[in-house]
Order: C-alpha cells, then sequence, then structure tokens
C-alpha cells in the first residue's frame, strides 16, 4: 500500500494529473478474506456486489445485513450456519476470523451501496490481527 500512495506521490510530484477513476482501490487484508470466503461458500445463494438482487430470493443481498448485526452477533449467526441451524444455509465452516472478515466485507459493501450508505460498528482491529 505504501508504494501505491509513494507512487502516485511521485506522478503528481512530476506534473501527471491522475484522476480518481483512474487511482487504484486498495482495500484491507480483512475486507479481502471476507471477500475470498464470501466468494466461495456465500455467492450461491446471496448477492455479494454493491447492487442487484440475490440468487435465491430468500438470501438477502449481504450489503443489506450491514447495520442488523454487530460483528459479535455476527458471529453468533455464523456459529448457526456451521451447525446448519439458520434458515435454509447450508453448515459451512466458520472461525472467528472469517466472522469479522465477513462482517468487514458486508461493511464495504453497504458503503459502496449509494442508495443504503450503512455501515457496520467494527472493531479498530480488524485490518490487523487483533
Amino acid at each position: 500500500m505504501r508504494l501505491i500512495v509513494l507512487a502516485v506521490a511521485a506522478l503528481l510530484a512530476g506534473g501527471a494529473q491522475v484522476s480518481a477513476a483512474e487511482t487504484p482501490r486498495v482495500m484491507k487484508p480483512a475486507v479481502l478474506r471476507g471477500r475470498l470466503y464470501v466468494q466461495n461458500h456465500c455467492v450461491g445463494c446471496h448477492n455479494a456486489r454493491a447492487d442487484g438482487r440475490s440468487v435465491y430470493s430468500a438470501a438477502p443481498p449481504l450489503r443489506d445485513l450491514a447495520g442488523r448485526y454487530t460483528p459479535a452477533q455476527l458471529q453468533t449467526v455464523l456459529a448457526d450456519v456451521q451447525v446448519g441451524n439458520h434458515f435454509a444455509m447450508p453448515s459451512t465452516p466458520v472461525t472467528s476470523r472469517d466472522a469479522l472478515d465477513i462482517a468487514a466485507y458486508i461493511e464495504a459493501l453497504a458503503r459502496a451501496d449509494k442508495d443504503t450508505q450503512r455501515k457496520l460498528s467494527l472493531p479498530a482491529c480488524v485490518a490487523r490481527a487483533c
């Protein structure tokens, strides 16, 4: 990430113009891990994008879960998922770290959704090892 900041600073110092569209979007490690987990386990039913509907109509888009659960509550829900006890969701292994990463990804989706702009209350250590 520091290299990207230095590269942008060097371009600006050299007189080059960098538009917002050209600036690379850097995601926190927790958001990246959450996105990977969701892509591997959740997108078969849930919409994991900033817009659109879910494949399975009873599964809410993940961005709609922002603000509904704190990270601790999400861990409880995901523990229920792990044992196959949450609606029609299949049993899926979920660690505490996975739950925080998924919460970070859900927050990022909600922030990207211009209609909701809802946020989860995440601990400051989400992007690092707590």
